[in-house]
């Protein structure tokens, strides 16, 4: 079981105020920067906060882990660092793609998953023919997207009626 110690967690309407976030999330940035600042509302939950040692710390190992496997990551173009908590499988995240200007044309998103298993699904856009793409994220998995995956693949994670308890995903950006 993790423990944390976050006890503002943000959440809020939707991006289209379709209804109420189905998760809790928190954004990081070294430089107090917003999640986007291309959106006609900014919403409270992507106002920026300060990185501490710890989380600087935290990001630093995972960086590294992930280098063995993916060398040409840079460590030092990381900057940011989205935090999101599933309390239950009622919480999720529609199918998107990130995809705001400020990642750039090609951004990699780092994902580490901690807690319950949930299932990351991959839908390629402009094919209705070809299967979902699904993985189940396991509790210390890293998912590593890059290249040109947000521009041709949607991705969330969707509802499930099972039992699950909490998952946390650190998602490292620049």
């Amino acid at each position: 079981e993790y423990v944390h110690t976050i006890k503002d967690w943000k959440t809020g309407q939707t991006t289209f105020g379709s209804g109420e976030v189905p998760r809790l999330q928190k954004w990081f940035h070294r430089d107090l920067k917003p999640f986007t600042t291309c959106w006609r509302q900014q919403f409270d939950r992507w106002q920026a906060h300060p990185y501490d040692t710890t989380l600087s710390k935290i990001q630093n190992e995972i960086l590294d882990s992930v280098q063995e496997f993916v060398p040409d990551i840079e460590p030092d173009e990381f900057n940011s660092m989205l935090l999101n908590r599933y309390r239950n499988g009622l919480d999720s995240i529609k199918p998107h793609q990130d995809s705001v200007p400020e990642f750039g044309e090609n951004p990699t998103v780092i994902c580490v998953s901690l807690g319950e298993t949930r299932t990351i699904v991959f839908n390629r856009i402009n094919s209705k023919e070809e299967e979902p793409i699904q993985i189940p994220l396991e509790s210390g998995s890293i998912l590593v997207m890059k290249g040109s995956t947000q521009k041709h693949f949607r991705h969330g994670i969707p509802k499930t009626s099972q039992e699950v308890g909490e998952r946390f995903s650190l998602t490292i950006r620049r």
